[in-house]
């Protein structure tokens, strides 16, 4: 595993050099980097699953991979329609204004029905108070990005406000003991600066000064999330003894792990995490037959609140999987699929391409707009789909309202104000 992590490293590294940093607003890249992660843990840790990877499973991945990037480029070359700047500086206040009002529902309604949980991360209650709040937080990913983009584009500076927006939407997240939040406003933050690589005066930004605000909001997230913390709770002893016991890990991913001393928690964490999603999708391929949901297992926030005897309840997906656990064996360590297995639920193993052709063709003509326009509102949606492309390793971005709420917003905000070029 060191030398693929090593090999992983310096490609990844190359292409950021090669581009000038601008690669980083390119979601191809982040979903390579992912996808290319989970795939070469899965074949480098040294634990073999009961599920491995099948040459179906392999074409299957690939195949997808390949409709996407040509229903990309296709969706590059289609006609698009282009909007001149104009913000409406009053929208996007009242946008700000619901955000960190939703957010402040949502903590204030957490905390009331759940208080503060410093250990494993479970399910929460929340009450109808929370679920309103929670649907205008992702506003604050939407507008922390696009002030920051704006900051660095035409200010030459970065300002408090951003840095707080952003905080701000992580909360609800580390009061759970989240870490997703916290790594998508991280991706966003690194792809707005790879769109600001595009400008040559922005090299003229101070630096120095800016530089000390990235330090400490990335400090203060990281001590507020207690990252190592929070992943020795969930990976602690008994959680390594229960892996070592319920997986077949060679001698050698043991003695590896035993040299990172007090760490040793967080490498068997990484390889769990990283190195399961592929016999989790194999298993998916494999076993999974139906029901077919239609759009309700991604977008669970809808198929909870349907009538049971449709069948379209992301929870009946649950019960299957953990009724296909007992029957065959295999031990996972989290319902994490990728958005291929995720899709599977939703439209069965045929669907599945077509909905990657949808997706390219829509990624497509999102970049025409972006690469024509650099406007700082396609920079935003570009930072959103590169963010979430960390999704497509879990489930899928429409699974968390987090993710697919700041699309939805994107489209509010920014629709408004703005006048077709003549």
């Amino acid at each position: 595993m060191k030398f693929f992590l090593l090999i992983y490293i310096i490609g990844v590294i190359f292409c950021i050099v090669k581009t000038n940093k601008k690669i980083f607003i390119n979601e191809i890249f982040w979903l390579l980097v992912w996808w290319i992660l989970i795939i070469g843990i899965y074949f480098t840790a040294n634990v073999k699953w009961k599920y491995s990877m099948s040459i179906f499973t392999a074409f299957f991945i690939a195949y997808c991979f390949v409709i996407l990037v040509l229903a990309r480029k296709y969706g590059m070359k289609s006609n698009v329609k282009i909007f001149s700047v104009k913000p409406n500086t009053t929208v996007l206040k009242m946008s700000i204004f619901l955000g960190l009002f939703g957010d402040f529902l949502f903590i204030i309604d957490y905390l009331r029905l759940n208080g503060i949980n410093s250990s494993l991360k479970s399910s929460y209650d929340i009450s109808l108070i929370g679920g309103i709040g929670s649907i205008f937080v992702p506003i604050l990913l939407v507008n922390g990005l696009y002030y920051l983009a704006k900051d660095i584009k035409e200010n030459k500076k970065i300002s408090i406000m951003p840095i707080c927006l952003l905080g701000a939407y992580t909360i609800p997240c580390i009061l759970n003991n989240g870490r997703e939040s916290l790594l998508y406003v991280i991706i966003g933050v690194i792809s707005i600066y790879g769109y600001t690589c595009n400008f040559d005066d922005v090299k003229k930004i101070d630096y120095q000064k800016t530089l000390k605000n990235l330090l400490l909001f990335f400090l203060i997230l990281i001590i507020m999330n207690f990252i190592l913390k929070i992943s020795q709770d969930r990976f602690g002893e008994n959680e390594i003894s229960t892996y070592l016991n319920t997986h077949n890990v060679s001698p050698d991913t043991i003695t590896e792990a035993k040299k990172w001393g007090k760490l040793e928690f967080l490498y068997y964490n990484f390889i769990s995490y990283f190195g399961h999603q592929i016999p989790f999708l194999e298993f998916v391929l494999k076993e999974y037959d139906g029901p077919y949901m239609f759009g309700m297992y991604e977008f669970n926030i809808i198929s909870r609140r349907l009538p049971s005897f449709l069948d379209l309840d992301y929870r009946s997906v649950g019960l299957k999987l953990k009724y296909l656990y007992s029957a065959n064996g295999e031990s996972f360590s989290g319902c994490w699929q990728t958005v291929l297995g995720s899709f599977v639920f939703e439209f069965g193993k045929f669907g599945v391409p077509v909905i990657c052709l949808i997706l390219g063709v829509a990624l497509g003509k999102i970049n025409k707009k972006y690469y024509e326009t650099y406007d700082l509102r396609y920079a935003v949606l570009k930072s959103l789909i590169c963010l979430s492309m960390f999704s497509t390793i879990q489930l899928g971005p429409f699974y968390n309202i987090l993710v697919y709420g700041a699309f939805i917003w994107w489209v509010v905000i920014f629709k408004n104000g703005y006048e077709k070029i003549e």
